[in-house]
């Protein structure tokens, strides 16, 4: 602004400047040139036509005194334009300049931001629990053993922890399994939920349980519970056994009667007078619904069960089959008729055993004592028969 008001005064001086020279040139010349004339008038050298010349050289001296003018009033006005052009210029330079200054302040600005941003991204993907994200998902298990040695889980959070011990426990390794239960003091059944349908992975859990059982929290209900059925459905008998013996998640033991058949032989280490009726029913019940129902029935019975036992509603395990029958809960195909045959089957074993037919029912229980006189008859009369056989032959 103050660049633009120093050129409006440049203007106006500019033409304060013609005026006073359009005014001086031609009244200064004009009158030099009248006085010589009139006094040659006066001296009387001349006449009127003198007279008439002086005025015709006048009026050519005004003319050229005003294109004189005219000239140098061009002249002074163009470099007035000019410099007036100029100061615009450098006006508008000197806000070219600034914008300029501030676009590239702003740009500065900008770099110094991303900057940053790029040093938080950079200091996030560098940090120890990214580290370790991606070497697991690189497969790199000796990186992670030694990021794990390093501490580098010390940050993590348990739900992290969690996270990052099922991403190892997919990478199949039982040494990084070992280190990371025994480093971070924490191993939860969630962990070891792999798909099962993969033999590999079922493998590998059996071998977990193995030999990180003692690494879980078995004073927590819940994780006995989750690790009785993991170990169930994985057929990891050792943990089974474990658990039986330190009489963990008793409620969980209808899984054993269902499940392999070595899972179902660790119910021989669980003594029914250790349960309450509802539960040996319950076993009971979940043993004769699988497709091996009469044999495990048989199994349970020399195990010590009463297969005519009641529960606390008065239903013999035959009672709850027949309820089950009756509900005709069954698939509407093949597989559900042969379960529903089987059921009937296993209603009408139990029956048999409540209610056995004696073959020899009605016959008389042979005594020594009554049929020894009869013997001694019989022995005696094979004697007299054979001395008179005998004397027959030799007399």
């Amino acid at each position: 602004m103050k660049e633009i008001l120093e050129t409006k005064d440049i203007e106006a001086e500019t033409e304060s400047v013609v005026e006073e020279l359009d005014t001086e040139a031609g009244s200064e010349e004009i009158m030099d040139k009248s006085a010589d004339k009139v006094a040659n008038a006066d001296d009387g050298t001349s006449g009127a036509a003198d007279i008439d010349d002086v005025s015709e050289e006048a009026v050519d001296a005004n003319d050229a005194a005003d294109e004189t003018v005219d000239t140098e009033s061009a002249d002074e006005i163009a470099e007035g334009d000019d410099t007036v052009d100029e100061a615009v210029e450098d006006d508008d330079t000197a806000d070219d300049e600034v914008t300029a200054d501030d676009v590239a302040d702003e740009i500065a600005d900008a770099d110094d931001a991303a900057d940053s941003v790029d040093d938080d991204v950079e200091g996030e993907s560098d940090g120890p629990l990214d580290r370790v994200w991606k070497a697991i998902r690189m497969y790199r298990r000796d990186e992670v053993s030694t990021l794990m040695r390093e501490h580098a889980l010390d940050i993590a959070t348990d739900e992290q922890k969690m996270e990052i011990g099922k991403g190892i426990m997919g990478l199949r390794d039982i040494k990084l399994v070992e280190q990371f239960a025994k480093e971070q003091n924490m191993f939860t059944p969630d962990m070891l939920r792999l798909d099962f349908e993969n033999w590999n992975n079922r493998d590998f859990v059996r071998q977990v349980l193995s030999r990180c059982k003692k690494n879980f929290d078995l004073s927590d209900e819940t994780v006995c519970r989750e690790l009785f059925e993991i170990s169930c459905e994985v057929g990891q008998t050792e943990v089974l056994s474990f658990l039986v013996n330190k009489k963990k998640a008793a409620d969980c033991y209808p899984m054993l009667a269902r499940g392999t058949e070595e899972a179902f032989a660790v119910l021989k280490q669980v003594k029914p007078a250790s349960l309450d009726a509802d539960m040996r029913v319950e076993i009971m019940y979940a043993a004769a619904t699988t497709t091996q129902g009469q044999e495990r029935l048989e199994k349970l019975s020399s195990f010590g069960y009463d297969l005519f036992e009641e529960n606390s509603d008065e239903k013999e395990l035959s009672d709850l089959l027949n309820e089950r029958i009756a509900a005709n809960t069954y698939t509407k195909n093949r597989a559900g008729d042969m379960n529903r045959i089987k059921d009937k089957s296993v209603v009408q074993f139990i029956e048999r055993k409540k209610n056995p037919v004696d073959s020899k029912a009605g016959r008389k229980k042979f005594s020594i004592k009554k049929a020894l006189p009869f013997l001694i008859l019989g022995l005696v009369f094979i004697c007299v028969l054979v001395y008179a056989i005998a004397y027959q032959i030799f007399s």
